[in-house]
């Protein structure tokens, strides 16, 4: 289907964000024109990030003008950026980790009144500390870990009342910071035990491949192929990948011999017309 320039839509969450997300129904073919004048090099999947200016290779790319990677080569503006174009930020370690790495702007003093709260070493104030550990970048995810620092824990008690299948955690002392990295841990599934995907919108899947390798994919098959749960969309090394999901085959996202890690995306699916 065809679009007008009025129709093709993304979402810029900043001013200074050099990505842009694509929000259309089913994505958006290569050749697509933004009422901007962007142009797609390439189809983009729907709550994908799409280019909007040329990236140099190491320069950074910015969502919510934070860093989500770094350029591994140069992408040109209307290309469809994903992590196989993208170095990852180096994780911030949990001991020093700062207060916030985006400061909010300095406001007027409030006048008047007063909290219970403490008193940071760098001035700042606050009234408890929480951690929320989230996947910032992948699509639609949302925060589903929480990690509350402090005595008590009343915003755990929270979270697992109104976030339905959230994990929290409650660190009280520094003696529990070992059961806090093994919480952690806990929540990262590895290994090809089970078949693997990764929710994106309503009808948009992406099959990620359960093992490390070479990927071949099966030759027969490209875009529009029909996927039921279970077929094998290809092999890496000699484990083969099959689909969690049923739906259309939208493109692969790996190449055919590409070196992919493990739950590294591979295709991409349209579970619904």
């Amino acid at each position: 289907m065809s679009l007008t320039m009025a129709e093709a839509l993304y979402i810029r969450m900043r001013d200074s964000d050099n990505v842009a997300i694509v929000v259309n129904d089913g994505g958006l073919a290569a050749g697509t024109l933004f009422p901007d004048g962007l142009r797609l090099l390439d189809k983009v999947p729907q709550g994908h990030k799409v280019a909007l200016v040329d990236l140099a290779k190491g320069s950074a790319v910015l969502r919510y003008n934070v860093p989500i990677g770094y350029a591994l080569k140069d992408i040109p503006a209307g290309s469809w950026v994903h992590e196989r174009l993208l170095h990852m930020p180096d994780a911030l370690s949990l001991e020093g980790l700062p207060i916030a790495t985006v400061k909010a702007p300095a406001q007027a003093p409030l006048e008047g009144y007063t909290f219970e709260g403490f008193r940071n070493a760098d001035g700042s104030v606050g009234t408890r500390n929480i951690l929320a550990i989230t996947q910032t970048v992948q699509c639609v995810a949302g925060v589903t870990d929480f990690a509350e620092l402090g005595p008590g824990a009343v915003l755990t008690g929270m979270a697992k009342r109104t976030v339905a299948g959230s994990r929290t955690i409650s660190v009280a002392t520094p003696e529990d910071l070992d059961r806090l990295l093994e919480w952690v841990g806990a929540g990262t599934p590895s290994g090809p035990g089970r078949e693997q995907g990764e929710h994106l919108f309503a009808v948009e899947r992406l099959v990620v491949s359960p093992a490390a390798g070479i990927f071949t994919p099966v030759a027969d098959m490209g875009e529009g192929s029909a996927i039921v749960v279970g077929t094998v969309v290809g092999h890496v090394g000699e484990v083969e990948v099959r689909s969690p999901f049923a739906g259309v085959l939208q493109s692969f996202i790996a190449l055919d011999t590409e070196r992919v890690t493990n739950r590294q995306p591979i295709a991409w699916l349209r579970t619904e017309p």
